[in-house]
């Protein structure tokens, strides 16, 4: 209930222990409300709270397979591009292996 507080002062309270009654006073006027709603008076100040404060975050984004669930990939963990060379073929036209192929 700070945010109350906040808010009686900014409106010109003054008086701390005016401010404390009035919270207490609206605590009590919630609870009230809400059992003669019959709904829990806990749901109903969660209610609220979710809807003063609580703001959900969209949903992310699939990751791409391969990258840290960050996305940062550090200097270090960049690979350098290298090329592979084919392999030898072990037998050409003659059908011998290259090694032992006379001319």
């Amino acid at each position: 209930m700070d945010k109350l507080a906040n808010q009686l002062r900014a409106a010109g309270w003054t008086d701390e222990t005016k401010i404390s009654q009035q919270i207490v006073k609206e605590e009590k006027g919630l609870v009230r409300n809400a059992l003669a709603d019959n709904q829990s008076p806990a749901k109903r100040i969660f209610e609220m709270a979710k809807s003063a404060v609580f703001t959900p975050k969209p949903p992310a984004a699939a990751p791409v397979p391969g990258t840290p669930l960050d996305g940062n990939l550090p200097a270090r963990s960049i690979l350098p591009v290298r090329t592979i060379k084919p392999r030898r073929r072990l037998a050409r036209r003659s059908g011998h292996p290259p090694h032992a192929r006379q001319r």
